[in-house]
């Protein structure tokens, strides 16, 4: 389950989870969320503010989105997947996921600049939280 998106897949069944090693479904709301994971889901967290790489860092950044706000390469790089959801298990937490969604970057060159600045840290964050395990 992601933790952004649609909220198409919210009401999955309990046959159609135990069919799923990870469900997928990308949901707003924190309460479905929760429910789900308490039915057995596991999470692959994707939160937009610190995963998508697409996102401006800052605001007069030519390319990139700001619809999820803008981040200081200081915060992707230092957010805590077991901090994003108050009340998940960390258990459920199975991966972390980052995406970059084109449609607003113009050329290949800006978006490898950020994909490039945000790609270290958001591995970082990812090492953190395994390790901890």
């Amino acid at each position: 389950l992601s933790v952004d998106g649609e909220e198409r897949f919210a009401d999955l069944t309990d046959a159609q989870l135990a069919a799923m090693p990870v469900a997928r479904a990308a949901i707003r709301s924190r309460v479905a969320l929760l429910r789900e994971v308490e039915r057995g889901a596991k999470v692959i967290m994707s939160p937009a503010r610190f995963a998508y790489f697409d996102l401006k860092i800052n605001p007069s950044d030519p390319g990139g989105q700001d619809w999820a706000g803008t981040i200081s390469l200081d915060k992707a790089a230092s957010w805590r997947p077991t901090a994003v959801l108050p009340g998940l298990d960390p258990a459920a937490i199975v991966g972390l996921e980052a995406a970059v969604w084109t449609e607003f970057i113009h050329s290949e060159a800006e978006l490898q600049a950020m994909v490039d600045q945000r790609l270290a840290g958001f591995a970082a964050v990812a090492d953190r939280f395994y390790q901890a395990g």
